[in-house]
């Protein structure tokens, strides 16, 4: 076994699909070839194959297992760039061909991965012998006869055949030519038949220029109408899309007037009502007005009384200063009494006057109470009017009674002047008088100071009257 050129590639080889043989498709394969001529061999390439410049067809001895068992092989034709099947063709030089062995062969296509893609029928090398001259022919199918003649006989026959189709094509051929000759002369008359026309052609052609020129005009302006056309339905468009919306904004705009109708419907409604609100507070600030007007003059009469009070106080003062001068005064004519012989009448005389002076202080502890309410009832009336006022009048009451018992005390110090002035003579009433004056000095600074808390308030209220007003 010989190779032309080198060696092909041929892999492994080992797996190949029976499937993938159809890839290449060999044609017109015998069954027998001359060993010593040069051998034809044709295929072609399907689609499902990419062909590559390595890839080969080899004579396979029938019954081989892989690439490598090849008896010769040619480097593939490779088609050109087109989608249609083409078919190609190899030859085998007899020089590397199969001798006379009895063997069958086929061909194979092998790619440059070393996979075959194609495989032929079997075929053999062998020389011909006097019965492959034979030659069968059935000559009626009606009779069944047939005649067996040779090879040789019958291709003379079809020689014959192709002379006499030979023969009957050149006449075919002559008949042609008449007819040839025919169909120019009648070509020449209808040039000269043309030439004739040639003005009318010319006048068609302008008439057809000014059609065209006309059309085209006709063109131009169906585009700028279409243009227009266009133009108008896209301002259409934006029309409808501006009405939508123009319809949605007023939708939503009576949407927010009838919020606004119903705010208003209630801002009514609440304005009637501040508007009752504040007719009702001016009449109860009218009503204050008044009332305040009324405090103003309780407050201005019982400053008025407080004042008097005041001064009937002050006289009070000067009293007990005179008191206490005629009472000093005394001492000395106390101290000579001493002595006397009627000491326990005057002892008996001096006991009810410290009883008097007794009751007397409890009167003066009650108008402390008296005025101490006075006073807490003149601070409450900081906080309301209608406090203030009642406060007021029960101040008024209080001064009343004031009054009342300061006259009372000046009764007492008139009473006990008289006690005196009677036990001027008497001794032991010294002592009860001292007793009487340090008692008295002291309810009239009690006296003093809880007027004058009492005077402090009268003006905290009629502060508190002014701040309210």
């Amino acid at each position: 076994m010989e190779q032309p050129e080198g060696c092909p590639p041929v892999g492994s080889g080992s797996s190949q699909q029976p499937s993938s043989f159809s890839q290449v498709i060999f044609h017109n394969v015998g069954q027998s070839y001359l060993p010593d001529v040069n051998m034809e061999c044709r295929y072609s390439i399907t689609p499902q194959l990419q062909p590559h410049a390595k890839d080969w067809v080899g004579i396979f001895k029938v019954g081989w297992s892989s690439p490598r068992d090849y008896y010769t092989f040619l480097w593939a034709s490779t088609p050109g760039p087109s989608e249609e099947i083409v078919m190609l063709q190899l030859v085998f030089q007899a020089y590397y061909l199969p001798k006379n062995d009895g063997e069958f062969y086929q061909f194979c296509y092998v790619t440059h991965m070393g996979e075959i893609r194609g495989a032929s029928a079997p075929f053999q090398f062998r020389a011909p012998s006097p019965t492959d001259e034979l030659f069968t022919l059935e000559m009626d199918e009606c009779s069944g006869l047939l005649m067996v003649t040779t090879k040789t006989s019958h291709l003379e026959d079809c020689l014959k055949e192709s002379n006499s189709k030979i023969e009957e094509l050149v006449q075919c051929k002559a008949k042609l030519e008449e007819e040839r000759r025919g169909l120019i002369q009648e070509v020449e008359d209808l040039r000269q038949n043309m030439k004739g026309s040639d003005t009318d052609k010319m006048n068609l052609a302008q008439e057809l220029q000014r059609e065209q020129n006309k059309v085209r005009a006709l063109e131009q302006e169906t585009k700028a109408l279409q243009e227009k056309y266009g133009s108008s339905v896209a301002r259409l468009r934006k029309l409808n899309e501006d009405h939508q919306a123009l319809v949605q904004k007023v939708t939503q705009a009576e949407m927010e007037i009838d919020l606004l109708q119903k705010d208003v419907k209630k801002l009514t409604v609440e304005k009637q009502q501040l508007e009752k609100q504040k007719s009702n507070e001016k009449e109860e600030k009218e009503l204050y007005m008044a009332q305040s007007k009324e405090l103003d003059l309780q407050n201005s009469k019982l400053q008025h009384e407080l004042d008097n009070l005041q001064s009937k106080l002050e006289k009070s003062d000067e009293e007990l200063a005179v008191c206490k001068e005629e009472i000093s005064g005394f001492n000395s004519t106390f101290s000579v009494l001493e002595q006397s012989p009627e000491v326990q009448e005057i002892e008996n005389t001096s006991a009810k006057i410290c009883e008097q002076l007794r009751q007397s202080e409890d009167q003066r502890a009650a108008s402390e109470q008296r005025l101490q309410l006075l006073s807490e009832e003149i601070l409450e009336a900081t906080t309301t009017r209608d406090k203030t006022m009642a406060d007021l009048h029960r101040s008024r009451l209080h001064c009343s009674k004031l009054e009342e018992l300061l006259t009372h005390v000046g009764a007492q110090v008139q009473g006990f002047d008289v006690a005196k002035e009677g036990s001027e003579n008497h001794a032991p009433l010294q002592k009860a008088n001292e007793d009487l004056k340090l008692r008295l000095n002291d309810g009239c600074r009690t006296l003093q100071r809880k007027i004058q808390r009492l005077h402090k308030a009268t003006k905290r209220g009629f502060q508190t009257q002014g701040k309210v007003g």
